[in-house]
């Protein structure tokens, strides 16, 4: 089972090894939160993947409710906010979008410029949505035109980083996990059991998926905050 590292302040100072990443993430207001832990993430992730000139990366959960569209945004804010590299954030829906997305590009309908957005506040992230539910399921099985859309994404960010649905309660997770360079399952501590997240990865793998880390979301301290800072 990968490994989970608890990002505390002692291992921030320590050299983050190049295996088995995983993040222990604490979501809180405002917005670009909990850099040092992302860097730490992003760090971890481009160390498994050093040949790769763009890398695209699968955030999904093994359940509902896990934050994992909350981790995926933050990460792509902080890596295109701290570090100004070029980040597309691509969010995974089964319904029908209010707007063309990248299916409407794999099916030709649009160019790839016409179906992503520029965050107005940081210039360096791009986001799109990619509906495959209804009319657009077919996509999960026509490896080719999903293989197109991908390509044009590499090609338009240094990471491409997508908020995908639940592994164990949706097969669109599966699919897309084998157009990633590899995936990063999110946890939310003391709730996810882990015979759950050992199914979870067993899936990703038997479904040609490469499984990165684990991150370790919302977990709770039970000692003062003060405390911790000491450790």
């Amino acid at each position: 089972m990968t490994r989970i590292i608890d990002v505390s302040p002692r291992l921030k100072r320590r050299e983050l090894l190049p295996v088995d990443p995983a993040l222990d993430y604490h979501p809180a207001a405002p917005s670009l939160l909990g850099q040092t832990d992302m860097l730490l993430l992003y760090s971890a992730v481009t160390a498994q993947m050093p040949d790769e000139p763009s890398r695209i990366v699968e955030l999904a959960s093994a359940t509902r409710g896990e934050g994992t569209s909350t981790v995926a945004r933050e990460l792509a804010l902080t890596i295109a906010g701290s570090l100004s590299k070029p980040v597309l954030l691509i969010r995974a829906i089964n319904d029908l979008p209010l707007q063309a997305g990248l299916e409407a590009v794999a099916y030709g309908r649009i160019p790839f410029e016409a179906a992503v957005e520029t965050d107005s506040r940081v210039p360096s992230l791009t986001t799109a949505t990619l509906s495959l539910g209804g009319p657009n399921a077919g996509l999960l099985f026509d490896g080719d035109e999903l293989d197109r859309i991908f390509a044009q994404a590499a090609r338009w960010a240094k990471l491409v980083i997508i908020d995908a649905p639940p592994i164990l309660s949706d097969v669109t997770g599966i699919a897309l996990s084998r157009k990633a360079s590899g995936v990063l399952l999110v946890v939310e501590a003391e709730r996810t059991r882990a015979p759950i997240i050992e199914q979870a990865r067993k899936v990703i793998e038997t479904g040609g998926g490469r499984l990165l880390g684990v991150i370790l979301n919302k977990r709770k301290h039970h000692i003062p905050g003060w405390i911790y800072k000491l450790l």
